[in-house]
């Protein structure tokens, strides 16, 4: 990014930090606050932090005044959060905080829009882990389109305050089954019969948890497949990292056969031809699928800054958007997060881009053109483009 187009995005921000209505995050006084500029640096990052404010109103008017590229917060409360160094700080507690990046995605390929949509499906699971297998209440969560290529998911619940880096390590554990006991999840079990001894057959737990997940993972698979050829069902399944062929066979068998899948609707995995290794080869397939994706390294640092939200993504030009938990699903970062308007702005674009931004496809090659205030500050934050303008 050249200085004319440092200077025309700062502009551009400082209109919309002077109109925008910023939620301040709780306890604010309590927190270290940290900038990256606008300045010769830019757009490497250049961390300055150590702030601390004593409200509202003095944040706002020092975002105003030094129009900032990127603005953080941290996660950790301090007694002293303007010290300059972290043991002066006195650290007393910390938000619990989860990051989900389309960089940290195993499968995160395809357009920028598409890995949007992959890491909102990956943050949708996570919110069912943390409400139903944490118990965490909404009104306790927040959901915050990062800006970026992810989303942060914010827990103020007071009983994670005090939880140090190792518990905080042990939730990301749980949410990717590191350690899963099978034994746990695939019981078997000894049943009565009229006349003869009783017989171990093999149960699936599916109260709750890992279990129940597993469980209904389960059945929507084999739903899924009752419906497809049998070509296209071996060719869906030995997808799973797990099935071979053999596998899937029999898979198909289960989910064909009306009897056998009621089975397992029911819990009873005890068929014949279907040992333990069978369901425990499945389980690690439907478990990829399952498990919470977030980066460890966030959550488990008692100290980190995070994106202010209702702030400016300097390398997007998008909203940092806080988002109802129970709206994600329709939520368009594209759409939702682009706070620019529709104003012709020229633009010299610096190398291929292609773009689908409020509804709108651009495909562009470089050289001189006109586009919409929104796609081009965005190019420009993406060092895509440079802020072109005819000389009078």
């Amino acid at each position: 990014m050249n200085e004319r187009t440092k200077i025309f995005v700062r502009q551009k921000f400082r209109q919309y930090y002077h109109r925008a209505t910023l939620e301040m995050p709780p306890e604010l006084k309590r927190r270290e606050w940290g900038f990256v500029f606008f300045d010769r640096t830019f757009p490497t990052f250049t961390m300055h932090r150590h702030k601390s404010f004593g409200s509202s109103g003095e944040v706002i008017s020092y975002i105003k005044e030094m129009m900032p590229a990127h603005v953080y917060y941290s996660s950790a409360l301090y007694r002293y959060p303007g010290a300059r160094k972290m043991i002066e700080k006195e650290w007393t507690g910390a938000d619990l905080i989860f990051d989900l990046d389309a960089d940290h995605h195993r499968c995160a390929t395809g357009s920028y829009e598409e890995m949007l949509d992959l890491v909102k499906s990956e943050t949708i699971k996570l919110i069912d882990f943390l409400r139903y297998d944490f118990g965490f209440e909404e009104d306790m969560m927040e959901v915050v389109f990062s800006g970026g290529r992810g989303y942060h998911v914010h827990i103020t619940d007071p009983r994670v305050k005090s939880l140090g880096s190792p518990e905080r390590r042990e939730i990301i554990d749980y949410l990717r089954g590191t350690g899963f006991d099978y034994d746990r999840f695939l019981v078997e079990k000894m049943i009565p019969c009229e006349n003869a001894r009783a017989k171990k057959t093999l149960r699936i737990s599916r109260d709750s948890g890992w279990g129940k997940k597993i469980h209904n993972r389960m059945i929507d698979l084999l739903e899924k497949i009752s419906e497809m050829e049998v070509d296209e069902a071996l060719e869906e399944l030995i997808k799973i990292d797990t099935i071979g062929k053999k596998e899937a066979k029999k898979i198909i068998k289960l989910a064909k056969e009306k009897d056998l899948k009621n089975d397992v609707k029911r819990g009873f995995i005890g068929i014949k031809g279907f040992p333990k290794d069978f369901w425990k080869n499945l389980v690690d397939g439907l478990k990829l699928d399952i498990e919470g994706e977030s980066d460890e390294p966030v959550t488990s640092d008692i100290k980190r800054l995070i994106r202010f939200p209702t702030s400016l993504h300097g390398g997007s030009s998008l909203q940092v958007r806080p988002i109802e938990p129970d709206q994600l699903e329709n939520f368009d970062p594209l759409y939702d997060a682009v706070v620019f308007g529709d104003d012709p702005i020229n633009v010299e674009v610096t190398k291929h881009f292609d773009i689908k931004i409020k509804d709108n496809e651009f495909s562009l090659e470089e050289g001189q053109t006109e586009l919409p205030a929104y796609a081009a500050i965005f190019l420009m934050c993406r060092g895509a483009g440079e802020f072109w303008q005819n000389k009078v």
